[in-house]
């Protein structure tokens, strides 16, 4: 216990043990007041969204002025318009491109591959073009290579690097 808690604590064991237990009432409570406020928070922040929504609905709808929806509800005129703004936002050839989706691996799970400097090992997690390769000169290690760029082959040459089996043709 804390030296500067030692005075504050009755001696007496019975004394004591009350003073233990009013403190975890008090905890208790706290926590129970700490739950509802985040409750509250939430609850708080749900409402502050749909008013901004319906703010941005009545002033696109032309039924109320910006002024009078900024008097109403209290946010600032720049904050309406920013809002609006931010609806009718049309994107323009300066605004950032969305990105690409990666490329997904042709290499797949369990898959045994040669490495020109790890040696041979087995691809334990594949994430787009991130390989996670377990080497068996190095066991402790996983090591993470981008597929499109590391020198691997497959250590079975029968198989293809999307896992299957290389077909040949039937002959006559």
């Amino acid at each position: 216990m804390a030296r500067h808690n030692r005075k504050r604590r009755p001696r007496d064991p019975v004394d004591r043990e009350l003073a233990e237990q009013r403190e975890a009432g008090l905890i208790a409570k706290l926590a129970a007041q700490a739950q509802e406020l985040h409750e509250m928070e939430a609850v708080a922040t749900d409402a502050r969204s749909r008013l901004r929504s319906r703010a941005v609905k009545l002033a696109e709808d032309r039924e109320l002025d910006i002024t009078d929806i900024a008097q109403a509800t209290g946010m600032s005129r720049d904050t309406i318009h920013r809002l609006l703004r931010q609806r009718h936002a049309k994107p323009t050839r300066h605004a950032p491109a969305e990105p690409m989706a990666a490329p997904q691996s042709t290499y797949r799970v369990g898959q045994r591959v040669l490495h020109p400097y790890h040696g041979e090992g087995t691809i334990e997690h594949v994430e787009g073009q991130v390989l996670s390769i377990r080497f068996i000169n190095e066991p402790e290690k996983v090591i993470q290579l981008l597929g499109g760029w590391a020198t691997l082959q497959l250590a079975d040459a029968t198989e293809l690097p999307n896992g299957d089996a290389i077909q040949e043709a039937p002959t006559r």
